[in-house]
């Protein structure tokens, strides 16, 4: 008999889906035991501590594997300067684009 193991608790669902959407694409069964509460009782994933994600037993290296390495790829992608957004600001609000208009 195989037993679950949580691998990572996420603060939101959202998160939870990005992680348990990378892993099935890369073929390991992950579940999240707490989606419902996460969907329709969202007050209730603080006193959950979380909505966790999990697996079986065997499959635990490998997800957490995984999930190392999208992280890794993640902390090496670059970041835009605070200088780059403020230039990008300025040249946006002096341009003479209009803005979005919303139409009731």
């Amino acid at each position: 008999m195989t037993s679950i193991v949580t691998i990572r608790t996420y603060s939101t669902y959202a998160e939870a889906m990005v992680a348990k959407s990378y892993l099935v694409a890369h073929g390991v069964c992950v579940f999240l035991p707490d989606w419902y509460h996460a969907t329709n009782a969202w007050h209730l994933i603080t006193a959950l501590q979380g909505v966790r994600l999990c697996t079986v037993a065997s499959e635990a290296a490998d997800v957490r594997e995984l999930l190392s390495t999208v992280k890794n790829e993640a902390s090496s992608q670059r970041r835009l300067p605070i200088s780059e957004v403020m230039l990008a600001a300025v040249v946006y609000l002096f341009s003479g684009i209009p803005h979005p208009v919303r139409r009731r």
